[in-house]
Parts: C-alpha cells; sequence; structure tokens
C-alpha cells in the first residue's frame, strides 16, 4: 500500500467551474466564491488565479459598455455604478487665481489694493 503525502487531489465539476467564472465575471471577493463552494480563498486562488483575472477583466468591460449605454437613459445611477465599480471619482480642479500670501489676507479680510 502506498501512502501518498498531503492532502487529496481536488476534481472540480464542470459545474463549479461555470460557477467560478460566472461569480468572477460579476466581480464578486475571493471569498465569496469559496464559500460558495465549500473552500477556502487559498484553494481558489492556487487553482483559479489567472481565470479569476481574466473574468474580472472581462466583467469590467462588459460593465463599462453597459454604463455608457446607461448614461444616455440614467446618468446618476451611471455614476454610481462607475464610483463603486470602476473605482471612478470625480474631479475637481481647484486652480488659486491669488499667488503670494498678502493677496490672499486681503482677500481673507477684505481689502482692497
Amino acid at each position: 500500500m502506498v501512502k501518498m503525502a498531503g492532502k487529496p487531489k481536488i476534481i472540480w465539476t464542470e459545474e463549479q467551474i461555470d460557477q467560478i467564472k460566472q461569480m468572477a465575471l460579476d466581480n464578486c471577493h475571493t471569498e465569496t466564491i469559496a464559500r460558495s463552494l465549500g473552500t477556502t480563498s487559498d484553494t481558489i486562488k492556487a487553482h483559479f488565479s489567472k481565470l479569476l483575472k481574466r473574468k474580472r477583466a472581462e466583467g469590467r468591460a462588459i460593465l463599462r459598455r453597459s454604463q455608457h449605454e446607461m448614461a444616455l437613459k440614467q446618468p446618476v445611477m451611471a455614476i454610481w455604478l462607475g464610483k463603486q465599480e470602476l473605482e471612478q471619482t470625480d474631479r475637481q480642479d481647484h486652480k488659486h487665481t491669488l499667488t503670494n500670501f498678502a493677496d490672499i489676507m486681503k482677500a481673507i479680510v477684505g481689502e482692497k489694493g
């Protein structure tokens, strides 16, 4: 009898792999995927790291395309979704026209000239 060291090899079903693909496409966290399959995030990362990256990138591309379509109909929702899922932010440019401390102090206290 030959004893093998370590843990037994995991055999993933097509259904499980499809579930992992869909959850990654939906941008689920690795921990969420692992829990849904009754395993650990380290196991999922060890077996599916490249697949997760690819499917998450595909999901972001789909989301961006949908965002463009949605922006024409519901701009507020498109903005919110972009901030939540695509790490987009509002950009605010602040330009100061006062260049020295004396001008700034005059502007604050309301002096002229």
